[in-house]
């Protein structure tokens, strides 16, 4: 779910705190990247005709493979040095959110059937998208192949946010790359959206001190309004959305006098809501030390023959496209990257020079 509303209400409130960029911005720049999420992207978006993943002739989703091979490609190209983070076990506290979760994918599957029968073919596409989950096999293979491709990855302790901006607050990257705005509620000084996703998507950054300048907050009170919107740790209250959130806490300035104001009505609506422990999670999660994370970090050459036999043997991918892209990564890898002056200083308003790529299996 991320933080309900956040994104657009920071555009509103604390514009200046919203970049537009170009991706030569991160050239020769460490960015740790949620990969959890980017796979979770690629199978619902690269796809069949009929809207269904990308599949091999045993029925196992290859989307994620085609997708994650195309980033590692374009990053190289930009020169940028990529840390996949993967998701580990998600805290006890999140059970909810995923039951939430599962139940609507089962209910999206019922939708798609039903649409199905009625010959709604583009309903049934749409609800396709709703019925995905990120599997321990998808991960497992998206970390084998970066594997061969010589690429570093991380999986975290728990949350990949979670990881990833204990990395960022350690200086191991520069940034985090996620469409989750949790990044910021978990702290990150910097979070990168649209990161070398491809089409006309355009990257926006955003910088959490000017965030906070902006809307003259603290961090203790941004993380309040985060959790007042509602995020995965705590539902929002009745009646309270994204732009009531931010007026509250202009007011109150935290939870606690929040609950307290109006003769403590809306304290009524807060029974058993675990906004102290959705606090504890943000600033306490459980992570891997990121300085035992950097002394092992390594990009190293592309092992050909293994991604050959992952790709093309296992997975059944076209042998000369695959083969192409290869030649192409490798290509990137030893390229030397010219960065401009621009790229480290200066932000974009108009949109990103992105080349619309399609991917092939």
């Amino acid at each position: 779910m991320g933080i309900r509303g956040l994104a657009k209400l920071i555009e509103e409130v604390a514009p200046a705190a919203v970049s537009k960029r170009l991706i030569q911005h991160y050239c020769n720049k460490v960015i740790a990247i949620d990969a959890s999420v980017m796979l979770y992207q690629f199978i619902t978006t690269i796809t069949s005709g009929d809207g269904a993943a990308l599949a091999n002739s045993s029925g196992e989703v290859t989307s994620h493979l085609v997708g994650l091979l195309a980033k590692v490609i374009r990053l190289a190209e930009a020169g940028i040095k990529p840390i996949f983070v993967f998701d580990g076990k998600p805290p006890e506290d999140k059970q909810g959110e995923l039951e939430k979760r599962r139940q609507a994918r089962e209910a999206a599957e019922l939708e798609q059937q039903k649409a199905e029968e009625e010959g709604n073919l583009e309903r049934a596409k749409q609800l396709s998208r709703r019925t995905v989950k990120v599997t321990q096999q998808h991960c497992k293979q998206a970390e084998r192949l970066l594997d061969t491709l010589g690429i570093p990855y991380v999986v975290a302790a728990g949350e990949a946010e979670a990881q990833c901006v204990a990395m960022a607050k350690e200086r191991v990257c520069e940034g985090v790359a996620s469409s989750d705005l949790d990044v910021l509620a978990f702290g990150s000084p910097c979070l990168i959206r649209n990161l070398a996703q491809g089409g006309d998507r355009e990257i926006v950054e955003i910088n959490l001190n000017t965030v906070l300048k902006e809307l003259g907050f603290s961090y203790d009170e941004f993380l309040d309004l985060c959790i007042l919107c509602g995020c995965d740790y705590a539902n929002s209250l009745e009646g309270i959305g994204p732009k009531t959130a931010y007026k509250l806490i202009v007011k109150h300035r935290s939870i606690e006098e929040v609950l307290a104001a109006d003769q403590g009505k809306l304290a009524e609506k807060a029974l058993n809501w675990p906004y102290v422990r959705a606090r504890e999670l943000f600033k306490n999660p459980a992570v891997i030390d990121p300085k035992e994370i950097k002394k092992t970090l390594k990009w190293k050459p592309v092992n050909r023959g293994e991604a050959m036999q992952f790709l093309v043997e296992e997975m059944e991918f076209d042998r000369e496209t695959t083969e192409k892209k290869l030649d192409k990564l490798v290509a990137a890898r030893k390229k030397p990257k010219q960065c401009t002056i621009d790229s480290f200083f200066s932000p974009r308003s108009s949109n990103p020079e992105v080349t619309k790529t399609k991917v092939k299996q």
